[in-house]
């Protein structure tokens, strides 16, 4: 669900997350301030090859194999680095995430990175800006081909829907999964839903990973479910039936 302002992502463990859309203004900061990293870095290199002893006929493919090539690759491989962040996204507070909630894989910032050509290069961004515009999901061409999306990450404009601790209550018929819950206290508990409230609210996967191998190793669980987020959902549920 979205306005033209914000817009509701279901993730895969049915918590709902809304996020403000990326405005124009931020999206557009976000590239200059990429666009004088690339332009620096290129200007740098060209300088530093000047004042090299290089044989004049190296420096082309040189300056081309260590500025262009990076120059080209610099938005794909920093949101895939970065979690959907480009410096500049970084210091906007914007990032990239899935409209179905699951997790941006490399194929999905890569198509991103291959439409950039019609989206900003070709037409000047104005592309980009019409899709932004007429879509109304904060997508150009590329976020619409890869289901994706730009997202302001600023923590005072992102509102976390409560019910999901919904999803924590005893379900009817449930079966302990994992029995090495009752090991825990209820201090721990608390701490874990508090450290999974903010990863899924931040879509922290690192930091979900992390409370997860933690876990695995307390318990002592072999073979945990998969991904890290339903691992810890099922620890908390198995925790609160054991409680009921």
């Amino acid at each position: 669900m979205y306005t033209d302002e914000s817009i509701s992502i279901l993730t895969t463990q049915n918590v709902v997350i809304e996020y403000p859309l990326a405005s124009l203004s931020d999206r557009y900061s976000g590239a200059i301030i990429d666009n004088i990293i690339i332009f620096t870095t290129v200007i740098a290199t060209a300088l530093l090859l000047s004042a090299l002893d290089i044989n004049y006929d190296d420096r082309g493919w040189i300056f081309f194999a260590f500025a262009v090539i990076p120059a080209s690759l610099y938005t794909l491989l920093a949101e895939i680095l970065m979690d959907g962040q480009t410096i500049g996204k970084s210091i906007m507070q914007l990032k990239v995430v899935r409209l179905d909630g699951s997790r941006v894989g490399v194929v999905h910032y890569l198509i991103r990175w291959i439409f950039r050509l019609l989206d900003i290069s070709l037409t000047l961004g104005g592309a980009a800006v019409l899709s932004i515009i007429i879509g109304g999901k904060g997508q150009r061409i590329g976020d619409i081909a890869a289901g994706t999306t730009v997202v302001s990450t600023k923590q005072e404009n992102q509102t976390f829907n409560p019910n999901w601790l919904a999803n924590f209550t005893k379900p009817q018929n449930h079966q302990i999964t994992y029995p090495q819950v009752h090991l825990l206290t209820d201090e721990d508990i608390n701490k874990i839903r508090t450290v999974y409230d903010a990863a899924m609210k931040h879509t922290n996967y690192k930091l979900l990973d992390e409370l997860a191998e933690r876990l695995v190793e307390l318990l002592k669980i072999d073979n945990p479910i998969q991904p890290a987020s339903s691992f810890i959902e099922t620890i908390l549920q198995d925790a609160y039936a054991l409680d009921a």
